[in-house]
């Protein structure tokens, strides 16, 4: 069995949903190519917010599920600082590997 990777994106409140179903298939897609199961998506949609990345690594830390992926950095915030300080709370706080689809 593939081992298990989650799924992260910040989704816009004004995005369509065809938009935000387009970049889960592409996470799920990104999965299967690579050898691994997407279990679930998270979706933050607070604009400026860190709920749900937050529920992210508790969920890592208590299923040892070690591997999340999002369409781009972009998904952690619009500047780099930020892209950074995420990623390693991601990194630190849960030990995971995480993956872009895309650069940028």
């Amino acid at each position: 069995m593939n081992p298990p990777v989650f799924g992260y994106l910040r989704v816009r409140e004004a995005a369509p949903d065809l938009e935000v179903r387009r970049e889960e298939q592409q996470l799920a897609r990104w999965a299967g190519t690579e050898g691994y199961r997407l279990v679930r998506v998270y979706r933050e949609a607070d604009e400026g917010g860190i709920a749900v990345l937050s529920e992210l690594v508790d969920a890592l830390n208590r299923t040892g599920t070690r591997a999340v992926v999002m369409p781009s950095v972009r998904h952690l915030g619009v500047n780099r600082l930020l892209q950074d300080h995420l990623w390693a709370h991601l990194v630190d706080g849960a030990r995971a590997d995480v993956f872009e689809v895309s650069e940028g």
